[in-house]
């Protein structure tokens, strides 16, 4: 029987696709970033690397998305902290366009460290302020129950102030990791000196078991990176 008497029906290879809109290479180019990059390690550096340099057409918009990409992962996976900044130097000599921030991608990791940490400063000085101000407060509290005989509600507000969620706390976190990504960023000459400055008076600001123990990490880091250039 003819296939003409089955007009539905199409020969192999006949079928026609429909073609892909720009919006959906670019999702579709991002989620392969995405993927490249969760198999990221250093047995593989060198393969992926490459392919993220050879397998993409980039665009402002497409390395945008990788700067952001590789910024979340490498500020919230501290084991991998190195093999990110390894891949940045890297990005940073292949897309230097100083005409065009767009295509820069030094000047966006740089901006975007420098903004997030500013912004994440911000809130952590407030509620250290918060907490501060509570603390005074309790004081005072603590003071009119004993004239009065009545308990102070100072243990609930401490509760509610430091109950943080889990939202917050990843952004503190976050923060912390930037904190070793300007680190990293600096020991390969990339960054200034004046934001590293910022982060360790931060430091100081209140002193705590978390801020100790991260501000040690900086300092070994930043030791050993004056040691290996004097020797260099």
């Amino acid at each position: 029987m003819a296939l003409l008497d089955f007009p539905h029906k199409k020969r192999k290879g006949e079928f026609r696709r429909e073609p892909i809109s720009e919006i959906d290479k670019f999702n579709q180019s991002v989620g392969q970033i995405r993927v490249l990059l969760n198999k990221l390690s250093d047995g593989n550096f060198d393969v992926i690397e490459g392919k993220l340099l050879k397998d993409f057409d980039y665009n402002p918009s497409l390395l945008y998305e990788l700067m952001k990409i590789i910024f979340m992962k490498a500020t919230t996976e501290m084991s991998f902290m190195e093999i990110y900044v390894r891949l940045c130097v890297t990005l940073f000599r292949k897309f230097n366009d100083r005409d065009n921030v767009e295509m820069n991608f030094r000047k966006l990791l740089l901006t975007r460290c420098e903004k997030q940490f500013y912004r994440m400063l911000k809130v952590e000085q407030e509620d250290r302020r918060s907490r501060r101000a509570s603390m005074e407060e309790s004081g005072l509290a603590r003071n009119v129950g004993n004239e009065t005989g009545h308990k102070s509600e100072f243990n609930k507000q401490m509760l509610a102030i430091f109950d943080e969620s889990e939202i917050k706390k990843r952004q503190k976190d976050q923060m912390f990791g930037n904190m070793h990504l300007i680190v990293e960023l600096y020991k390969y000459d990339q960054i200034k000196s004046g934001i590293l400055t910022t982060c360790i008076d931060d430091m100081f600001e209140e002193v705590n078991g978390q801020n100790i123990e991260i501000l040690c990490q900086m300092v070994l880091k930043l030791s050993h990176h004056v040691v290996k250039t004097s020797r260099a």
